[in-house]
């Protein structure tokens, strides 16, 4: 059975999430290990979320020391923590383990958050995971579907899921992607994904299962979707990347599915007979209502039944119906002890009630490099972000104008905000509009002053002594938040539906596909 966490428990998951940031750092390459409902549990004690934290291995105690310390000052200013418990580190300031136990007044349960090194050099080593991942969902279904013909009650062994082998289609290799090259945990996930595609459409029609390969290539081959979705991207510049239109990890196709590259790809004389957005997708559709096409994007399954749910078909503004323009929060200079605690670089822009119904705006570069994004805050792995390029976007095709004329900024130049915003004398005319905005806006820790006002020199001195992604990610947040403050009710609306629609690949130029988790 699925659930959804609410109350407390929602709550103390998107707070720990919060902990994985800061000013200069941010550790959101993470996996959802365990999520149980609290609702099922009677045991005090117990772990009903679980996070499993990718960090570069030369970068894991220090990340351990900035996200334990996170999550001692949470626990020391929000009251349903009970306590927090630290392990398997080198020292307790430096915990690779680390239990927060939460209360909602009734039970007291808990949530673990280890803290792992990579497999392989820097991030190259989550991107080989996620191949093995995907390529052996690919190998488990193929199995499935064609040699089993039926659900998996068992694991499949290393021999059984090689007879699978002619239906499977990945770019990694099958020695690579047996159970015992896998954690048990997306061994688990590949068998009930792979019971839900059976359920979905059975083993009465043979099935290939592609990852990366012929069809699924890279744009520069020839006959991809990949091609014809830059050919249409280009003419019409809609995404900022693939997985926007269509976040597919892997394709099911029949040999007639497999033909798509072909048909997406074919010229009539010297013009190509899809090249809009309208014909791509529209082949798209044909070929999954035909069931010969089926792409299917991939999460962990963490419940014994998977879901598989199709998204973006039909009204897919259904999926925003409920969202709106709320409020925001935010804060100039909080009253936390420690200084470097009181400047938080985000805002919060809110389309929903409840802390998961917002969208978090802040730079996820890091201290060194200039990657401000919006992203859906939420209690499972990945809600979706926007980049700034794609906010820019979805404003422009609106007739809004980001950033507001009035600002310092005219245009949205990533480059030239983040240089802007660098350490120096250079740096005063962005600081004045970070204080500008902030008061305009009413945040927390400043008071309405002028230029002429002694505050606003205590005030400059402030944002001059934070790092240079700092006031780069509080500008473009609040550029954001003055675009939408500026226009009618139904236009800041208007704005919060697309933006959300675009976060959740639902926009409407995205393709149909079907989401497993």
């Amino acid at each position: 059975m699925t659930f959804t966490l609410t109350g407390i428990w929602s709550e103390a998951v998107l707070k720990i999430q919060d902990t994985l940031g800061g000013d200069g750092y941010q550790y959101y390459d993470y996996d959802i290990t365990t999520s149980k409902n609290p609702d099922d549990i009677k045991r005090k004690g117990t772990i009903f979320h679980a996070l499993k934290v990718l960090v570069k291995k030369s970068e894991r105690s220090r990340a351990a020391e900035r996200i334990n310390s996170n999550i001692q000052k949470l626990s020391d200013n929000w009251q349903p923590v009970m306590a927090v418990s630290t392990s398997k580190g080198p020292d307790q300031d430096h915990p690779f383990q680390i239990d927060v136990r939460v209360t909602d007044g009734k039970k007291e349960l808990s949530l673990r958050l280890q803290i792992k090194p990579t497999k392989g050099a820097g991030s190259g080593g989550g991107a080989r995971e996620t191949q093995r991942t995907e390529c052996a969902q690919c190998l488990f279904a193929a199995y499935a579907v064609n040699v089993e013909k039926g659900k998996l009650e068992t694991i499949p062994s290393a021999a059984q899921l090689k007879k699978a082998s002619k239906w499977y289609k990945g770019d990694d290799k099958i020695a690579e992607i047996l159970p015992d090259k896998l954690d048990s945990d997306w061994v688990l996930s590949c068998v009930r994904g792979a019971n839900a595609i059976v359920k979905e459409y059975g083993t009465a029609t043979e099935y290939y299962f592609y990852r990366g390969l012929d069809f699924d290539g890279k744009g520069t081959k020839p006959n991809t979707i990949s091609k014809a979705y830059s050919r249409a991207n280009k003419d019409d510049k809609k995404f900022s990347s693939e997985d926007k239109w269509n976040p597919a990890d892997i394709w099911m196709a029949t040999p007639e599915g497999a033909k798509i590259g072909e048909v997406l790809n074919a010229k009539e004389g010297r013009a190509f007979k899809v090249a809009t957005w309208g014909t791509l997708n529209g082949k798209i559709l044909d070929y999954f209502d035909n069931e010969d096409l089926i792409g299917i994007s991939l999460k962990k399954v963490e419940q014994d039944t998977a879901s598989f749910v199709v998204q973006n078909k039909g009204n897919k503004k259904d999926i925003a119906s409920d969202v709106s323009w709320v409020k925001y929060d935010l804060i100039f200079e909080s009253n936390k002890k420690k200084e470097e605690d009181r400047y938080p670089m985000d805002v919060y822009l809110y389309y929903g009630t409840g802390v998961a119904g917002r969208f978090q705006s802040r730079n996820f570069g890091g201290g060194t490099s200039a990657s401000w994004q919006i992203e859906r805050k939420g209690t499972s792995a990945a809600q979706g972000r926007v980049g700034g390029g794609s906010v820019e976007r979805v404003l422009n095709n609106m007739k809004v104008q980001f950033p507001p004329k009035d600002c310092l900024h005219k245009t949205y130049d990533n480059t030239k905000i983040w240089n802007d915003c660098a350490d120096g004398a250079g740096n005063v005319p962005a600081i004045d509009e970070i204080i500008r905005l902030a008061m305009k806006y009413k945040a927390q820790g400043i008071e309405q002053k002028t230029k002429k006002d002694d505050e606003w020199g205590d005030y400059q001195s402030k944002m001059d002594e934070r790092s240079q992604s700092y006031r780069y990610s509080k500008l473009l947040s609040l550029y954001l938040l003055d675009t939408i403050d500026s226009q009618t009710a139904a236009v800041k609306t208007d704005i919060m539906k697309n933006l959300y629609l675009y976060a959740s690949s639902a926009s409407e130029e995205s393709s149909v596909f079907r989401k497993l988790t």
